[in-house]
């Protein structure tokens, strides 16, 4: 998503009150926010669920008609996409 120029710091502020919030909810792995190191006004989000069913539910939830809707007051422009994870390979210590 791009975010308005001006409005980064609080849009991180606003992503963190709200991802806290979902990392609460039954099924919800992990989220992230990633900053464009070459646009510092383009991010991505990623949220790992455990499984579709548990995406599903969030994505009909108030906590995301809420959540999005505080981030909509920040952005641009915004896509979504859904992946399904194929394989993961963790680093040895």
């Amino acid at each position: 998503m791009r975010i308005r120029a001006g409005a980064e710091s609080e849009f991180e502020r606003a992503w963190v009150r709200g991802a806290t919030d979902v990392a609460g909810l039954p099924g919800n792995i992990r989220q992230e926010l990633l900053r464009d190191a070459e646009h510092p006004s383009r991010y991505m989000v990623t949220s790992d669920w455990e499984d579709a069913a548990a995406l599903e539910v969030f994505s009909g939830s108030p906590q995301r008609v809420e959540f999005s809707a505080v981030l909509e007051t920040f952005r641009e422009t915004a896509t979504r996409d859904v992946f399904e994870l194929v394989q993961r390979l963790e680093s040895s210590p």
